[in-house]
């Protein structure tokens, strides 16, 4: 049986259904596509606002960029890592909630010529201050650092162990961390560490 040999009833039922398919399946996909533009544009503006702060009002800690940008701590230093690592800004770090910038980076930076050619020299500069601020652990002790960047040390063992709530960087939740000095978050599965 082809389309030709319907009846007239059934070729105008086959037509609608075809536009009723063609509308619920078009429809989401409108929306979808107005939601993610929308966004998309919000979250590049929300870029503009943090390169303005960060190299035009050279701004260095988290908590000025936070009151800037009417975000969170932890959307701050997710957002600013990932323009640090995808080139949007100069070399740099977030530590302990002072963003780090390498001084040549960020002149080659202003005037157009910036490169990725300062990645080791950054690494070695500021990894020394991290480092004062963390003990390096043995290697037994290194076993049980599932799914910690390669950098990041445990805190410094003279602190207490008393149970108390941390941020969680990721996703802003909080999660509580008794004995432990780590525990991976509840909702986005980051490791949350004291």
């Amino acid at each position: 049986m082809t389309y030709d040999t319907f009846g007239e009833e059934e070729q105008i039922d086959y037509l609608t259904s075809g536009i009723v398919l063609a509308i619920y399946w078009f429809l989401p996909t409108l929306i979808f596509f107005l939601v993610g533009h929308r966004l998309d544009k919000k979250f590049g503006s929300l870029l503009q606002v943090y390169q303005e702060a960060v190299v035009s009002m050279r701004l260095i800690s988290v908590e000025q960029i936070r009151s800037l940008s009417q975000t969170s701590p932890a959307d701050v230093t997710r957002d600013l890592t990932f323009m640090f690592e995808e080139g949007l800004l100069p070399e740099g770090r977030v530590i302990n909630g002072t963003v780090y910038i390498q001084q040549q980076a960020l002149e080659d930076y202003l005037n157009g010529e910036y490169e990725e050619e300062y990645d080791d020299e950054y690494d070695e500069e500021y990894d020394d201050e991290y480092d004062e601020e963390y003990d390096e652990e043995d290697s037994a002790s290194d076993e049980n650092d599932y799914g910690r960047p390669s950098g990041f040390q445990s805190p410094v063992s003279g602190q207490s162990s008393s149970p108390k709530t941390v941020e969680c960087p990721g996703c802003g939740a909080r999660v509580f961390l008794g004995t432990e000095r780590e525990k991976e978050c509840e909702y986005c599965g980051n490791v949350v560490c004291a």
